[in-house]
């Protein structure tokens, strides 16, 4: 009898033998077979068909087992044939390290190793294209620039699969995680008067777990050159003449990234005292009944929109105007007026009252006058002299004449 020619064959580690079936042109021909290299997973010996199995080879380099098969049949033993299993090994690839960047850092290369069997390539997956890094590749990964646009930390996972001869080993992964550039919310520029509480200052920002360190331009205002966290309220500080004006600068920090700075000014206004004078448009505020007065104030530190209040005997009067007129005063009537400053920092108070005006005013007395002649009935002669007398009443002390004829 004889043996129908057998395939050899070829395969990876671990992986399943396809089933030999031996056929002969000889009706009832038993088989009996021999492998040389029972490592790959096959027993030494055997007889009838050859199972699938699973192949093994712990080592670097392809293992050949020869099988040799021999045909029985009516106690006639035919000519031996033989046939190959080829068994390679699968490569392997080293543990690989994670890394943990900041956006905009750039990575450190990846060169996979580890595997002693020859011709092996590194073929590696990427699940989160996001970070910067292309979906798939072979090879090394050179460094790149990490990205990470959100404000949570994204981690990638790398697939590393090691091959040669078309057999696949054991994947390992790495992560490499990008943490994102922290931001902090802008702050608003704050404004105080001083010896006044300015109100605690928080920062804010999207990203999870930020702290915040700032610096302070100027500490005479009464903050501190430096410090970390939020800002604690504080009393405001400026003896001067002359707002002062501090620049703060913040620095966010998350997940050991650094984000960048913002500033923000605190300013603080000094105390100014308001004042005001008024005086009237009449010598010693004295008038006649009925005579129409001008009031003028005068003021400083009053601001850009100053408020007037004019009061005639303490109650208000006039409009809201550094002017007022009155023509209705009588004597004894006292004039002032209030100022309310509109600076940033009036003090002791906004509002101020001026001085008091005290009006003098004489009340209209009628005067009169009567005349006469010398010449009884007013009769004279032609050419003859005649003295005329003016009798005046309330006429003053020095009353002033003006005698006319005709």
């Amino acid at each position: 009898p004889t043996v129908n020619a057998v395939s050899n064959q070829t395969v990876c580690a671990t992986a399943n033998t396809t089933a030999v079936a031996f056929g002969s042109a000889t009706t009832g021909t038993t088989y009996s077979w021999t492998n040389n290299t029972p490592s790959i997973g096959l027993a030494a010996s055997g007889t009838g068909d050859i199972a699938a199995f699973a192949a093994v080879n712990t080592g670097n380099t392809q293992v050949t087992a020869t099988i040799s098969v021999t045909p029985t049949a009516n106690g006639c033993t035919g000519p031996v044939r033989t046939f190959t299993i080829r068994v390679n090994p699968r490569p392997t690839v080293n543990v690989l390290s994670n890394q943990t960047l900041c956006n905009g850092a750039t990575t450190t290369a990846i060169s996979p190793t580890g595997s002693a069997v020859a011709g092996t390539t590194y073929g590696w997956t990427n699940n989160t294209t996001s970070i910067g890094l292309g979906a798939s590749g072979t090879g090394n990964i050179a460094a790149f620039t990490a990205t990470n646009t959100t404000a949570a930390p994204v981690t990638a996972t790398i697939t590393v699969t090691p091959t040669a001869s078309s057999c696949a080993g054991t994947a390992r992964t790495m992560t490499i995680t990008v943490n994102p550039t922290p931001v902090v919310t802008t702050v608003t520029n704050k404004t105080v008067c001083h010896n006044n509480t300015l109100p605690a200052i928080a920062f804010a920002s999207t990203t999870t777990g930020a702290t915040y360190s700032w610096t302070n331009n100027d500490p005479t205002i009464g903050l501190a050159a430096s410090g970390t966290g939020n800002i604690a309220a504080f009393t405001a500080n400026n003896p001067g003449t002359t707002p002062v004006v501090a620049t703060v600068t913040v620095t966010p920090t998350a997940n050991g990234c650094v984000g960048a700075a913002k500033t923000f000014t605190i300013t603080v206004n000094p105390i100014t005292t308001p004042t005001i004078s008024i005086a009237s448009d009449k010598p010693n505020n004295a008038i006649c009944a009925a005579t129409n007065t001008l009031f003028t104030a005068t003021i400083t530190n009053g601001g850009t929109t100053p408020a007037y209040q004019w009061k005639k005997n303490g109650n208000n009067v006039g409009t809201n105007s550094a002017i007022y007129s009155d023509n209705a005063l009588v004597n004894g009537d006292i004039i002032t007026c209030v100022l309310t400053s509109s600076i940033a920092c009036p003090g002791p108070t906004a509002a101020i009252t001026s001085n008091a005006v005290v009006m003098d005013v004489e009340m209209y007395v009628y005067h009169s006058m009567q005349i006469s002649s010398n010449r009884p009935g007013d009769t004279i002669c032609n050419g003859a002299m005649v003295n005329f007398t003016g009798t005046i009443i309330n006429g003053g002390t020095a009353p002033a004449y003006q005698w006319q004829k005709n």
